[in-house]
């Protein structure tokens, strides 16, 4: 790993050497785990603007996907939303306490969900609470959620109905509970995100 590393380590030195404004090795651990879903076998975390060297890289990396790490197309996908949501939010500091933006940015407001019988409105952004704690209310024991199928059913120019089913799970891999929803998404000023949810969670 750290013959395969050392590219790395000049990579990240050679920009904190030309003075760039932000360089990060690995993006942050709390947006790996929101993309995976799940909490990572080792939690790595690492400040922006380290340098790095042969002695302390084998702590900075990620473990392999085989030992409960990112695959590659995780940790793109956990980059490129770090850095969508720190420039969003003008955030550009070494750790971050918690996704900046997290679920909210992929809907619409008011977003409106159907569960129980009763249609909540979620007015503005600051009214979605943290995913976690609605699912530790129905789901204490739950630990990380992997998705069943997501099927688009319906869709035109400007909206798109998806059939989802998702599961929730135990650390060990045990399901918990498999919950159908549909999705309603749609384009608005230009740009596609979740309006409305009809599920079957408690």
């Amino acid at each position: 790993m750290i013959a395969d590393a050392s590219h790395a380590i000049a990579q990240v030195n050679a920009w904190l050497d030309a003075r760039a404004r932000w360089v990060r090795f690995n993006p942050d651990a709390h947006y790996v785990e929101s993309v995976m879903g799940r909490k990572v076998a080792r939690e790595v975390q690492n400040r922006a603007g380290q340098r790095l060297d042969r002695k302390t890289i084998t702590n900075l990396l990620e473990p392999e996907e085989a030992n409960g790490g990112p695959s590659d197309a995780h940790g793109m996908a956990a980059a490129v939303s770090e850095l969508a949501d720190r420039t969003y939010r003008r955030n550009w500091t070494p750790v971050l306490p918690t996704v900046l933006v997290a679920q909210q940015r992929a809907m619409h407001f008011p977003h409106y969900r159907l569960a129980n019988g009763t249609m909540t409105v979620l007015d503005q952004p600051g009214t979605v609470s943290g995913p976690a704690s609605g699912i530790r209310r129905t789901d204490p024991d739950w630990h990380h959620t992997k998705w069943d199928k997501r099927n688009i059913v319906g869709w035109s120019s400007e909206k798109v109905h998806v059939d989802t089913q998702f599961t929730r799970y135990l650390k060990d891999d045990t399901p918990i509970a498999s919950y159908e929803s549909l999705y309603v998404v749609t384009k608005e000023q230009g740009r596609w995100a979740i309006k409305m949810r009809s599920s079957f969670v408690p």
